[in-house]
This record gives structure tokens, C-alpha cells and sequence, in this order.
């Protein structure tokens, strides 16, 4: 018997190899083809690099594991017929670019704002949420979420964000969403970051929306909906952001470009990016991809 347990533990423990890629997150029908035969596959499942998935409708995956030596992860939200290795090869570069560093500095940024800049712009919601603790509202467990953001501790930010949501009337609903989102962002969902900043869809006069535009427009570019990405970044009033974001934005569209065979706008803007300030690591890495275009 005991022989027995450690040869099913040996299996188990090399069933998965180096070259497979974990489902994190999934949403809908996902489905691995095996032969002939269309098998659904779940969130913990793996695939290898030369599987062919398919992806249902109002569905979405994210992948991610190990790909020729390297640490790699992409999303799926379009309903279709995937290889594996085409998405890859499609992906690498965005992975090689920084491109993720970039977005994960800039929500790490966000999430250190300190909260007297929030309040500004939110008003007097903090103060007015601790005259009565039983006092249940969406604005008092909105203060609590983003408190807890600020802590690290994700999980309790995202209870109260769903406690929020509970209290919230129609125009409350965009900001809870917004930072829902980065808080699934911070646990390394960014599928499930990507769906709920959609929900979020704040007005351009939001005192989020420049970031929220940006952190959108950098994950339709993570699941490779250059089109998408291209659409919203199209609002953002490059008047209204810092020097660093302009740069953001610059070297996301040129990706973006790039991705959608436009090399033309895709140079303007990586020389933009570069041009603002060349010594950052997006300024670098703007002028990385202008290399590789001549």
C-alpha cells in the first residue's frame, strides 16, 4: 500500500511540466480540444502550449506559467478558437516590452495615493462615515475598502467593496467598481480587473477617470483588444495628466499601434514616450521598440 501511495504522489507531483500553463481565472464555457472531442476545463486546470482552447460567448480566461524559460501570462476575453502558441507568440513581446512592470508601478501608485488627495476630490466622505458605526451606507464601507487597499489587505477591501454595492444608488456604483477592479488587479486577477473596470465606466469629470482610462486601455492591450484599447485611450485629455502618465500613454498606444499594424502612429508615439523623458524605464523601453522598427 505504501508503495502504491507514493507512485500515485509521483505521478501527481510530474503530471504538470515546466512548459504548462495554469487557468487562473475563468468566466463562462472554456473548453480544451482533446482529438475530435471539445472537453470544458476550469479555473486550476492546465494546458500545454501546443493545446488549441476554445473560448465561449460572454466568456474569458487568463493564463499563465512558463514559456521558453520565461514567466508569461495573457488574457482571452473574445468568444473563439485559440491555439495556445499563436496567442504566445503574440504576447511575448508585450512580457519582453515592461509593459507589465509599467501597469503594475502604476497600480501599486494608485494604491499608495495617500487619502487626504482622495478626500479632496471625494469630498467629506470620510469624516462623515465614523459619527455613527452602525450607521450602513455605501460611502462608509467605499472609506473602509480603500482604507484597507491602502493596508494591503485585499481580501477585507474587497468584502467591503461588496458591501458597498449593497448601499449604492446608480452614480455610486463607478467608483466601487473602479477600485474593485485594482484590488483584483493587486491579487494578479487582471482578467477579472479587466471585467470590472468595464462595469465601472465612470464620466469624464470623475477625479479617476484619467487612471481608470489608463489602467483600462493597458489591460484590452494585455488581452490583446488593441482596437478596444485604442477606442478608450482616445478620451483621455492629455492636458489633464502628470508627466508620467503622459509617457504611460504614449508608449500603451504605441504598443497598441504596433499591434494593429499602424508602425507609423506606433513610432510617433514610442518617440513621444522617449522624447518626455528617455532615462525612465518607459523612455527606455520606448526607445527599445523604436530600435526594433528600423
Amino acid at each position: 500500500m505504501k508503495r502504491i501511495i507514493i507512485f500515485l504522489f509521483l505521478i501527481l507531483a510530474f503530471s504538470v511540466s515546466a512548459g504548462d500553463l495554469e487557468l487562473i481565472y475563468s468566466e463562462g464555457t472554456i473548453e480544451l480540444k482533446k482529438n475530435s472531442t471539445w472537453l470544458e476545463i476550469n479555473t486550476g486546470d492546465y494546458v500545454k502550449e501546443n493545446a488549441t482552447i476554445r473560448i465561449g460567448t460572454d466568456s474569458s480566461a487568463e493564463f499563465e506559467g512558463e514559456y521558453k524559460g520565461e514567466a508569461v501570462s495573457f488574457s482571452i476575453i473574445d468568444k473563439g478558437v485559440y491555439n495556445i502558441k499563436d496567442v504566445l507568440a503574440s504576447s511575448l513581446d508585450i512580457h519582453d516590452s515592461g509593459f507589465l512592470t509599467m501597469l503594475g508601478s502604476k497600480v501599486d501608485f494608485l494604491l499608495n495615493t495617500p487619502s487626504s488627495t482622495r478626500e479632496a476630490n471625494m469630498g467629506t466622505r470620510g469624516e462623515e462615515e465614523t459619527e455613527d458605526e452602525d450607521w450602513e451606507s455605501a460611502d462608509k464601507y467605499i472609506v473602509k475598502g480603500i482604507e484597507e487597499l491602502e493596508e494591503n489587505r485585499v481580501n477585507i477591501a474587497l468584502q467591503n467593496f461588496q458591501n458597498a454595492l449593497q448601499y449604492a444608488i446608480e452614480k455610486e456604483k463607478p467608483e466601487i467598481y473602479y477600485y474593485t477592479g485594482l484590488a483584483y488587479y493587486k491579487i494578479g486577477l487582471k482578467t477579472r480587473a479587466l471585467k470590472t473596470l468595464i462595469m465601472s465606466n465612470p464620466k469624464p469629470y470623475e477625479y479617476y477617470y484619467n487612471d481608470y482610462v489608463l489602467l483600462l486601455g493597458s489591460l484590452y492591450v494585455f488581452s490583446r483588444n488593441y482596437d478596444k484599447a485604442l477606442q478608450i485611450l482616445d478620451t483621455i485629455n492629455n492636458k489633464d495628466l502628470s508627466k508620467n502618465d503622459r509617457q504611460d500613454l504614449h508608449f500603451i498606444l504605441g504598443i497598441a499601434y504596433l499591434k494593429t499594424g499602424n508602425n507609423k502612429q506606433a513610432r510617433n508615439h514610442f518617440k513621444e514616450a522617449k522624447n518626455i523623458n528617455p532615462d525612465t524605464a518607459t523612455g527606455k523601453n520606448a526607445f527599445n521598440f523604436l530600435q526594433k522598427m528600423k
